[in-house]
């Protein structure tokens, strides 16, 4: 996003962006497939929950590395901003390169490799969208999802520079407030 100067190109990237952050339902998934029914409602709020928990670290850790590039590389406020987005996505891939190299599907095993070694029947795709579709609840659940977590990720996104802006706050002190938001998700109930 520091490097985009047309409309196309943020578009782009936020499509991009927005395909990455899709990562918190295959985590779900995934964690619904690694704990038996007694537990799976825990491990996926810890997961979703220490997931978000994330936006207020970040907020704390992207005031503190702007102002440590400011102080060092003396760069305008802008370019300086820009500089310190690189840090998270580079931890970004190398995370994601992490668990595409180490990961386990399945307690059992892979997902690929068990579906070979037992013959099961395959839904079709169309079927199983199609399932969904018409189910009311899923309508709602998807839904109601969908705006309140939108909020919440343009909340955790823009809290900051709104404290700044609205009360002069210096910079990683808004950040530091803001960061307050996303750091309640450690406490799970």
């Amino acid at each position: 996003m520091a490097t985009i100067s047309s409309a196309q190109g943020f578009t782009l990237v936020c499509f991009l962006i927005g395909f990455s952050l899709a990562t918190f339902v295959s985590c779900q998934f995934w964690m619904s497939s690694m704990f038996n029914t007694k537990i799976v409602g825990r491990g996926n709020g810890v997961a979703g929950e220490w997931g978000n928990m994330g936006a207020g670290a970040t907020q704390l850790a992207m005031s503190l590395v702007y102002d440590l590039i400011q102080k060092s590389v003396g760069s305008p406020p802008f370019t300086t901003w820009c500089i310190s987005f690189f840090l998270p996505r580079m931890m970004h891939l190398f995370m994601g390169l992490l668990v595409l190299i180490f990961r386990q599907d399945l307690p059992d095993g892979n997902y690929v490799a068990l579906h070979k070694q037992v013959d099961k029947a395959k839904d079709k795709f169309s079927k199983v969208v199609w399932h969904a579709v018409k189910n009311l609840w899923t309508l709602i659940l998807a839904l109601t999802h969908g705006y309140c977590f939108g909020v919440e990720l343009i909340i955790d996104n823009v809290i900051a520079e709104y404290f700044y802006d609205k009360f002069d706050l210096i910079l990683h002190i808004a950040g530091i407030i803001a960061s307050t938001f996303g750091l309640a998700n450690v406490v799970i109930v």
